[in-house]
C-alpha cells in the first residue's frame, strides 16, 4: 500500500479507500490482509490478469501523449519528386540530429499562403519576388526557392 501511495503520489489511506471501494464494487475481497501486509488473493490475481493489458494501454497512451507534447512539429512543402529524391534520403540524418522534430510533408503547388495552409517552410519553383510576403532564398538557377514565414 505504501509503495502504491508513493507511486501515485497519494496518501496510504487514499489507496486503502480505493481498494475497499473496488472490492465493494465487485462484491468480493481481492486481497488477503495478514497483519500490516496485503497480498492479492486468487480472485485478485484473476482480476489483475484481465485488467493488466488495459492498464498498460493507459500507461502507453499517457506516455505517448506526453512525448507528443515534447515534439516540435514542422511542416515542409515541396513537390513530390523533390521529396522523393532529395528529402527522404536526408530525413534520417535530420532525425538523428534533431529527434524532437516531427517533420510533416505537404505537396502544394502554385501560389499559396504558408500560414493559412499550416506550412512552416516551402521549397517551390518560382522567383523570390513572387513570394514577397515571406523570407526567401533562391537555391538554384532553375528557380527553386526556399521560403519561410517571416
Amino acid at each position: 500500500m505504501t509503495e502504491a501511495a508513493q507511486i501515485l503520489s497519494v496518501s496510504h489511506s487514499a489507496v486503502s479507500q480505493a481498494i475497499k471501494s473496488l472490492e465493494s464494487q465487485v462484491n468480493k475481497p481481492l486481497f488477503d490482509r495478514i497483519g500490516r501486509q496485503v497480498q492479492l488473493n486468487a480472485d485478485g490475481k484473476k482480476y489483475y490478469r484481465k485488467v493488466a493489458p488495459a492498464l498498460e494501454q493507459i500507461v502507453d497512451a499517457t506516455e505517448a501523449l506526453i512525448q507528443d507534447q515534447n515534439l516540435q512539429r514542422v511542416t515542409l512543402n515541396m513537390v513530390n519528386s523533390l521529396a522523393l529524391h532529395w528529402w527522404i534520403p536526408r530525413m534520417s540524418d535530420l532525425q538523428g540530429f534533431a529527434p524532437q522534430l516531427d517533420v510533416r510533408l505537404s505537396n502544394l503547388s502554385g501560389r499559396f499562403n504558408l500560414e493559412q495552409e499550416g506550412i512552416d517552410a516551402a521549397l517551390v519553383h518560382g522567383n523570390p519576388e513572387e513570394w514577397q510576403d515571406y523570407y526567401c532564398e533562391k537555391l538554384s538557377e532553375d528557380e527553386l526557392v526556399f521560403g519561410v514565414q517571416s
